[in-house]
C-alpha cells in the first residue's frame, strides 16, 4: 500500500514549475509540481508564490522492474517517503 503527502516550496516564475527531480532511491520515478502556470499557485498574504506537489509515501516493501532503453532493472522498494526535496512545507500528513 502507498500513500503521499504534499509540500510546498516557493517560486518566483512559470520556469521554476518546469523542473523536475528524482530520488535515488526509485530513479524510475521524475517528480514535477502539480501546477502547471503561477495563475494556479498558491499566494500568501507577503505576496510570495508557492507550488504544491507530491511525495510517494511506501508503507510494505516490494519489487519494481522497469526498462531503459538498454537494460532492465528490478530494485526493491522500501517503506519510506520518496520524492522529498529540501526546503519545504507540508500541507498535509
Amino acid at each position: 500500500m502507498s500513500n503521499s503527502k504534499t509540500y510546498m516550496i516557493r517560486i518566483s516564475s512559470d520556469q521554476d514549475l518546469l523542473e523536475t527531480w528524482k530520488d535515488d532511491r526509485v530513479p524510475h520515478i521524475s517528480f514535477t509540481f502539480n501546477e502547471r502556470s503561477m495563475d494556479e499557485c498558491y499566494v500568501d498574504s507577503n505576496e510570495d508564490t508557492y507550488a504544491s506537489y507530491n511525495t510517494w509515501i511506501v508503507e510494505e516493501e516490494f519489487f519494481v522492474t522497469y526498462s531503459l532503453i538498454s537494460e532492465t532493472n528490478t530494485i526493491l522498494i522500501k517503506p519510506g517517503e520518496y520524492g522529498l526535496r529540501g526546503d519545504v512545507n507540508s500541507l498535509a500528513d
